[in-house]
Order: C-alpha cells, then sequence, then structure tokens
C-alpha cells in the first residue's frame, strides 16, 4: 500500500528551486542591461574632423613604395581612380 503525502518530493523542490532562480538572475541580468544602455556616454559625431589622407604606406610596412619603378597601365588607372572617387561610381 502506497502513502499519500502532501510534502513535494525532494527533486521537484530543487527542480522548482533552480527554475525560480534562472528567472530571476535572468531578469536581474535584462534590467542590468537596460540600465547600462540608458547611462552609456555616446561621444558627440565631430563632422570637422576629416579622415587622414594616407600618401604612402608606413614605415616598416611590408609594401613599401620604391619611386625609382614606374606603375604599370592597371596601377596607373588603379591611382587615377582612387585619386577621383567620382569616377567610381
Amino acid at each position: 500500500m502506497t502513502v499519500q503525502t502532501t510534502r513535494p518530493s525532494v527533486t521537484e523542490t530543487h527542480v522548482g528551486f533552480w527554475s525560480v532562480t534562472a528567472a530571476s538572475l535572468r531578469w536581474t541580468g535584462r534590467a542590468l542591461a537596460a540600465a547600462g544602455a540608458l547611462w552609456v556616454h555616446i561621444p558627440p559625431l565631430d563632422d570637422r574632423a576629416e579622415p587622414p589622407v594616407l600618401l604612402r604606406p608606413p614605415p616598416g610596412h611590408p609594401e613599401r613604395l620604391r619611386p625609382d619603378v614606374p606603375l604599370s597601365a592597371a596601377e596607373q588607372d588603379l591611382a587615377r581612380r582612387l585619386l577621383d572617387p567620382k569616377e567610381i561610381a
């Protein structure tokens, strides 16, 4: 004969505990992310700043330019296109 009790088993208690804990941690994480998003400083865009113009690779770069070797026809075409961006489109 089986005995019926009103007390839940130990495993049911642990399952309920971990699901409540996981839900609480999930809610806390989302709340912290939302609060952090409100307080993140995003600097204003500086429209006056222009991108730096690179005329040659920096010192020590593996692609060094050799002024004594003339550009090929394909390289001259690429250089012409890069100097005039309107021509690319």
